[in-house]
């Protein structure tokens, strides 16, 4: 009787202890955890976590981990993946930056190491779309007229967008117009382009002035020949270089870019053309640039329409 009493006893208690030894032994947080919401492991396997962990999986959180994993973070890691970030990392993803002073020769502000901004900022940017339709004025002066040539705002058509300016040139040696633009000036290289599209037999018309006390002196001229469709550019000494073809009805991009030190490139859809570099201005005498002139010019023969649009100027 005695020997039964003491086996029930001794099987009751297996039974009240088996749970207390499955709860402080290996069956419960091991190296691979199962747990989908909260779990302290020293390698964390959980998807949602709120743990810190050396290696951490957590989609989105707060924590400036050793690897961060986190898509939109504030905080400025080892290794920064913020999409749009305010901070300048060693290795800087933002696409935009916020940098205000240029520290790099060369960027292109998509991987760089700035302290602040190297972006190229334009000195003028004219697209036409304020001005209102008619002959153009302020903040352009108008140099010289005569005849029947004029310059005016208009509603571009074929394939230009929004307003431009058309130069509709008289064909004779009294027929001229010229449109002056005044920028801030500057002893700094730098780059006019624009956007233009001349008809069958009109001659592009394009001047630019350093500023000398207040009065523009031509640096260099360049015009589209009327009959070959052919940019052509000043030299000192009155001789002309031919810097290619300008095709006729057909809108085109024309850039030059100046060295303060004294020579000019033309180039042509964003592609030197001819034997147009190199070209020496005709002062270059370090009198700071300060304006260009669109124009239709006096001689026998000029005139014709060219539409231009898009002028913009920055520094190199």
């Amino acid at each position: 009787m005695k020997e039964k009493l003491f086996l029930f006893i001794l099987a009751v208690l297996m039974v009240v202890m088996a749970p207390i030894a499955c709860s402080t032994g290996g069956g419960g947080d091991d190296d691979t955890d199962d747990d989908t919401v909260l779990d302290d492991d020293v390698i964390d396997d959980d998807v949602d976590d709120d743990v810190d962990d050396d290696v951490d999986d957590d989609v989105d959180d707060d924590v400036d981990d050793d690897v961060d994993d986190d898509v939109d973070d504030d905080v400025d890691d080892d290794v920064d993946d913020d999409v749009d970030d305010d901070v300048d990392d060693d290795v800087d993803d933002d696409t935009i930056d916020d940098d205000t002073v240029d520290d790099d020769t060369v960027d292109d502000d998509t991987i760089d190491d700035d302290t602040a901004d190297d972006d190229t900022v334009a000195m003028f940017d004219i697209d036409f779309e304020s001005y209102a339709i008619g002959p153009l004025g302020a903040p352009w002066t108008i140099l010289f007229q005569a005849g029947t040539s004029t310059g005016n705002i208009v509603n571009l058509a074929d394939g230009g967008s929004g307003k431009g300016l058309q130069v509709n040139g008289g064909t004779t040696a009294s027929d001229y117009w010229g449109g002056q633009y005044t920028f801030a000036d500057t002893s700094a290289d730098m780059a006019v382009s624009y956007d233009v599209r001349c008809a069958a037999g009109a001659a592009m018309g394009f001047r630019f002035y350093q500023n000398y006390s207040g009065t523009p002196w031509s640096e260099f001229t360049v015009y589209r020949d009327p009959t070959s469709g052919t940019i052509k550019a000043s030299n000192p000494g009155g001789t002309w270089v031919d810097c290619g073809a300008l095709p006729s009805a057909t809108w085109a991009n024309v850039r030059f870019e100046v060295a303060f030190t004294g020579t000019y490139d033309v180039l042509v859809n964003g592609t030197p053309v001819g034997a147009c570099t190199g070209l020496a201005l005709d002062w270059g005498d370090g009198t700071p640039f300060g304006s260009f002139l669109v124009s239709d010019w006096s001689d026998d023969g000029m005139g014709g329409i060219c539409d231009y649009d898009n002028f913009i100027g920055w520094l190199l």
